[in-house]
């Protein structure tokens, strides 16, 4: 997998490969990692408690195409090949 670029907000992180596949890993409390809700064996501890998290990366559902990824605290945005967020 070949990375053009990775991103990370306050509990997540993302990396956009050269082909356009978005993958994220680390915290879902919110849905920021882009698959739905994720009801894995892991969770990540903080200072709210133990989050639902994902300690191997995950593809962003949608099978889309992505130019640029940004995260915040709590959220995920990604700009696709197609210019939609």
């Amino acid at each position: 997998m070949d990375l053009a670029h990775v991103a990370s907000g306050s509990s997540t992180t993302c990396a956009l490969t050269t082909a356009g596949e978005a993958w994220c890993w680390g915290a879902n409390s919110a849905g920021e990692l882009g698959i739905g809700s994720f009801d894995g064996p892991s969770t990540c501890g903080g200072v709210a408690g133990d989050v639902p998290c994902a300690l191997v990366p995950q593809r962003v559902a949608g099978d889309l195409s992505f130019s640029e990824i940004a995260l915040g605290s709590a959220h995920t945005c990604g700009l696709t090949a197609a210019g939609e967020a």
